[in-house]
Parts: C-alpha cells; sequence; structure tokens
C-alpha cells in the first residue's frame, strides 16, 4: 500500500506532467483498495481535483476511463468531468480530472428529474451506424468486448448477456442447470430487444455510484 509520502511524490509528478504548476496542499483518501487508490487533492492555489492512483498492471482501466469520458463528452448532454491528465510515474499510473462538489441534498427530485431528461436526450443522440465500440473497456472491475456487430440483438446474446452468464458459471456463481435456462433466454431475445434500434453512445455502467449532484443543481457524471 502506498504511503502519503509516496503518494505526494507521483501527485507532484504528474501535476508537472499534466503543465499543471501548482504544489500540493493536502489530500484525501476517498477510496483505498489494493487495486485503486482516489484522492481529492488540493492544490496551492485554493483549487481541488481528483486523482485516480493504479498500479501499472491496471493502466488500461485508466485509459479505458479517459477515453469513455471523452466520447461521452463529445455530446454536450451530461456534464461529465474535465480531464487534466493521464501520466505514468515508476509502477503507477495516474488519471486527474476535475472535482465536482455535491451538494447537501442529495435527494433532490427537481436535480434527478433534470438528470433523467439529460440521459434521455443523451441516448436520443444517434451517433453510431452499427452497435459496439472502436474499442474494448470495462464493467467494473471485467473487461468487456465491444466488437462491432449489424444486430443489437446479437451484440447482446454474445458480447453482454452470454459472455456475463458464461463467466457467472467459471466462478461457480450459477449452476449448470441455471447455465441452461439462461442461455435459453439468450436464444430468445428477439422476444424483447429489438434488431435494430438506432445506435447511440451509452454510458454502460450508469448506477448512483457514478452520478453526482452537484452544488450548481443537476446531476453530473
Amino acid at each position: 500500500m502506498l504511503g502519503n509520502t509516496e503518494l505526494h511524490t507521483i501527485l507532484a509528478d504528474s501535476l508537472a506532467q499534466a503543465d499543471i504548476h501548482l504544489d500540493v496542499v493536502h489530500f484525501d483518501r476517498i477510496t483505498n483498495t489494493p487495486h485503486q487508490i482516489v484522492l481529492k487533492v488540493q492544490l496551492s492555489n485554493l483549487s481541488t481535483l481528483v486523482a485516480k492512483v493504479v498500479d501499472s498492471t491496471r493502466s488500461n482501466h485508466l485509459v479505458s476511463e479517459r477515453s469513455g469520458l471523452n466520447k461521452l463528452s463529445s455530446l454536450a448532454q451530461l456534464h461529465t468531468p474535465e480531464i487534466y491528465g493521464l501520466s505514468t510515474h515508476a509502477n503507477y499510473m495516474v488519471l486527474l480530472i476535475e472535482y465536482f462538489k455535491p451538494i447537501a441534498n442529495t435527494s433532490s427530485a427537481a436535480a434527478w428529474s433534470d438528470f433523467g431528461y439529460k440521459l434521455a436526450n443523451h441516448h436520443r443522440t444517434e451517433t453510431l451506424a452499427n452497435y459496439g465500440l472502436d474499442e474494448d473497456n470495462f464493467l467494473g472491475a471485467t473487461e468487456q468486448s465491444n466488437s462491432v456487430t449489424s444486430c443489437w440483438i446479437e451484440f447482446n446474446k454474445v458480447q453482454r448477456l452470454g459472455f456475463q452468464i458464461e463467466l457467472a458459471h467459471r466462478n461457480g456463481l450459477i449452476e449448470t442447470n441455471e447455465l441452461k435456462n439462461l442461455k435459453r433466454v439468450c436464444q430468445h431475445l428477439d422476444r424483447w430487444l429489438p434488431a435494430q434500434p438506432f445506435a447511440s453512445l451509452l454510458h454502460g455502467d450508469l448506477w448512483t455510484g457514478n452520478t453526482i449532484l452537484t452544488k450548481i443543481g443537476g446531476v453530473d457524471r
């Protein structure tokens, strides 16, 4: 586990690589796991940013996160954090992003309603000719394939539901009879999913842990 002195050195180097010529005054650990450390960092000009630190074996996660944030922000429907820099330091990679200050009232119906409208508009924006993406990414810690296909049903059957079902079975989370039943469901996805809806950019891992009610109102991702 990285100590505060090591983290301070890594942060200072990351700021320099991002061409941010400010000193680290203080930082707090928001998340501290064996695989990732998330820091709230106060700088010498009193501004605040977020630093995500991973070891080199998980650097692809931060590369993928940067790419995903760039893609989401390009549609200008949802407020996503500005990316300040992605850099390496010894055996670690650091992603520096904008800090959003949350509001006290996290149950604001108006704010969540506003988010719902923005998310719906985001999903109405047709951006892709097919289903998939030009790169693979992650669902939590699990890498997932985004190979492009012309059929929405096939994409979900093979690369989303089918993949997760097989993964759960390999890890002993479902029994063989459950595997067979779930595969049977996958064979009939045409009952519930259209084959060729218009293709828009989806978040893919959207839950309350990936949203925040901010000081200025609305919900940001």
